[in-house]
Parts: C-alpha cells; sequence; structure tokens
C-alpha cells in the first residue's frame, strides 16, 4: 500500500513539470525591432542581392507600424560573420505601439504580407483606411 502512495505522489509531483513542457525558457520580450533574414538562391550577383534587399527595406517602410529599416547584404571581413551573399540582413525597428494604427482585425497587417503585398501588381493592392483593400 505504501508504494501505491509513493507512486501517486511521484506522479502528482510531475503534473507541474507535465504542464509546463511545449514552452519556452525565455520569458518573451519585446525590444522594439524585428530581424528578418531572408536566404535567396546561392550564387546570387552582389548587384541583384542589392536590388532585393532595397526592394525589401521600401515594402517593409510601407507598414504603417515601422519606424525606420536598416539592411545589409553581402558578409563582413570578420570570422565572426560567416553569412554568405546570398543571406540579407534587415532590422525593422517599430514605432512604439502607441502610435500603431488601430485596426479593425484581430492580427496587425504584417499577417497580411505573404498574401497581398502592395507591389503586386497581378493583385492590384492598396493599403487604405488601415485595411487592405483590392482597388
Amino acid at each position: 500500500m505504501a508504494s501505491h502512495r509513493r507512486a501517486l505522489a511521484l506522479v502528482l509531483l510531475t503534473i507541474p513539470v507535465f504542464l509546463k513542457l511545449g514552452t519556452e525558457f525565455m520569458p518573451a520580450m519585446d525590444e522594439g525591432s524585428i530581424l528578418y533574414m531572408p536566404s535567396t538562391m546561392p550564387g546570387i550577383s552582389i548587384a541583384e542581392s542589392q536590388r532585393l534587399l532595397q526592394l525589401t527595406d521600401r515594402i517593409v517602410m510601407r507598414f504603417p507600424e515601422v519606424d525606420h529599416v536598416l539592411g545589409k547584404t553581402g558578409r563582413a571581413d570578420t570570422a565572426t560573420d560567416p553569412a554568405p551573399l546570398s543571406m540579407l540582413e534587415t532590422v525593422i525597428v517599430l514605432k512604439p505601439q502607441s502610435e500603431w494604427p488601430l485596426t479593425k482585425v484581430w492580427y496587425s497587417s504584417w499577417a497580411l504580407i505573404g498574401c497581398c503585398l502592395p507591389f503586386d501588381t497581378s493583385r492590384q493592392t492598396t493599403f487604405q483606411n488601415r485595411n487592405w483593400s483590392r482597388s
């Protein structure tokens, strides 16, 4: 009977650990910036990489939540930055949340970046009245 109680006590002690499974140890941090690091095809030229970075930066700047964007392509001449030319790095600095526009949806306009980018001429999308609409 004592072994049953010990087994039950052991199972009860594991419940808090079980409830924490799947969560991260690090707390959520809101530092006001996002690091965006897309990769292109290997062998991209320097000119094409620069053009793609500038295009990406212009697209990201269209979001009203963005304060400014800093992009880098290529690699620094150091051993601590082994990124290839095909990896772009963009730091997106956000405005304070009090300056963000109010939206009528439960998600920010960031969620729409994959479905209807403003430069997509086939869909003719524009950003009007703080909501995405087709023109």
